[in-house]
């Protein structure tokens, strides 16, 4: 057996290090920890690499697939007597694993991207991994939901023609997307139900799928009375990572908050980008 040949550590003709190497859109279903306490499966999918030294022709695929694998199937071992993991420490472990499969790889780098439920609403997560080999470790997580916004403007403008006082004067609404992603050397371990709770105070309101007549009065009412630009939101939301989040995370860090308003009055979207660091 020892005589059967392996392609993969046979010099390429072309020699240059391949700096990312490995498998995409890997599907799996996990039990991942939402909040404390909280277990949920989940349907998540995987991007695995590893770096590739320029006298090798080729990666071992099988081996980021058993990495993958075998970090799941702890993680349904584990659970009868530990919490289940959070997407950011699989993304850490399925790290690990591939500088142990891999041994002539130095960096490794972990993509898992999932949609769940928190606390009534539809998340967008995505947490990134990379681990060098002595352990070096940085941690992207980016998370996206939905909010509502009304317009300042509309409302100013409709006092000042009609002369009527700017709490008894309409506006309009719309929906917008807020996405923020941090970044930190070493782990990222603020529950999500956390950082969602923390940041959909950027919004106005917040939409709700089931709606009695009592209750979208009161949506709507909520929303009327707070009005906010999608520049607005943006700056909200950053404070809240300054002032909130940031010191949860014990690391300096980075964060880009960005925020996309589905327009009503318009025939395009406004979107607002803004950087940090702290």
């Amino acid at each position: 057996m020892t005589d059967i040949p392996d392609v993969h550590y046979q010099e390429p003709e072309w020699k240059f290090k391949i700096q990312r190497v490995g498998v995409v859109r890997v599907p799996l279903h996990v039990p991942l920890q939402l909040a404390t306490g909280k277990c949920v499966n989940l349907l998540v999918l995987a991007d695995a690499f590893v770096d590739l030294p320029e006298a090798l022709r080729g990666v071992h695929a099988s081996r980021t697939i058993r990495s993958v694998e075998n970090s799941v199937q702890s993680l349904g071992k584990a659970r009868s007597h530990k919490p289940c993991k959070s997407i950011c420490e699989l993304a850490s472990q399925i790290c690990e694993l591939l500088l142990k499969e891999h041994e002539y790889a130095s960096e490794s780098a972990v993509s898992l991207k999932t949609e769940c439920s928190v606390n009534g609403q539809l998340v967008k997560v995505e947490c990134k991994v990379s681990l060098k080999r002595g352990g070096l470790k940085k941690t992207t997580l980016a998370l996206s939901f939905t909010g509502m916004t009304s317009c300042p403007s509309a409302r100013a403008l409709y006092s000042f023609y009609e002369g009527l006082a700017q709490d008894k004067s309409p506006t309009h609404t719309q929906r917008a997307t807020l996405r923020v992603k941090l970044k930190v050397k070493g782990e990222i371990s603020i529950p999500l139900d956390t950082l969602y709770e923390t940041l959909k105070e950027a919004f106005s309101a917040i939409p709700t799928a089931c709606l009695g007549r009592v209750e979208e009065y009161k949506l709507v009412k909520t929303a009327v009375t707070r009005p906010m630009f999608t520049e607005d939101v943006a700056r909200k939301a950053t404070w809240l990572i300054l002032t909130r989040i940031a010191p949860m995370l014990h690391e300096h860090g980075n964060a880009v908050v960005s925020v996309e308003s589905m327009e009503s009055v318009h025939p395009y979207n406004l979107k607002a980008i803004l950087k940090i660091s702290w």
